[in-house]
């Protein structure tokens, strides 16, 4: 499992809709690997997320997770 955040406006991965900015952040801090566990398993191996103001894509993927921090490394 990696964090990635990234501030450039980009196309998102699929990810929870929330009405609140704070929503996710409430349900992050109930329990970190509930939260984590349940966007993978509602959105996929790549799920975009905002905590508070913040956009976070979850990447979920072995050989994903491999590409970006060996492969990619000075990106």
């Amino acid at each position: 499992m990696a964090v990635v955040l990234d501030r450039r406006p980009v196309a998102w991965p699929p990810g929870p809709r929330t009405r609140s900015p704070f929503a996710n952040m409430s349900a992050f801090r109930r329990g970190f690997l509930e939260f984590i566990e349940g966007l993978r398993r509602d959105h996929g191996d790549f799920v975009h997320f905002k905590l508070a103001t913040r956009h976070m894509v979850l990447v979920n993927d072995p050989a994903a997770i491999r590409d970006i921090l060996v492969t990619n490394n000075k990106n």
